[in-house]
């Protein structure tokens, strides 16, 4: 399966991760168009959410969104807040009323 890495392609090209180039897009359509002809699946990992539509245009069949540690990482900081409140709210109930 063939991937898609933009940033491996545009390095091989000279022109590191310039995405917005006038010679990427017409390099990663060569690409995709010579996998598609040797009945392959071509896979890209997307970030941010704008790449994963200018994937899907360019007929990827499999879109990698953002990485692993990113998703984890938001995931984890997501429960960690909620875990915080709940201690706040019961530091809340637990504490002395007005005497």
């Amino acid at each position: 399966m063939p991937v898609g890495s933009q940033f491996d392609l545009s390095n091989s090209m000279g022109i590191p991760a310039q995405f917005q180039h006038p010679d990427f897009p017409a390099a990663l359509r060569k690409v995709v168009d010579t996998a598609k002809a040797h009945g392959k699946t071509v896979w890209a990992s997307s970030r941010p959410t704008w790449t994963a539509e200018q994937w899907l245009g360019d007929r990827f069949n499999v879109i990698s969104w953002n990485s692993d540690y990113a998703v984890y990482k938001r995931a984890l900081n997501m429960e960690v807040s909620g875990l915080r409140e709940a201690i706040a709210r019961r530091e809340a109930l637990e504490a002395p009323g007005p005497a």
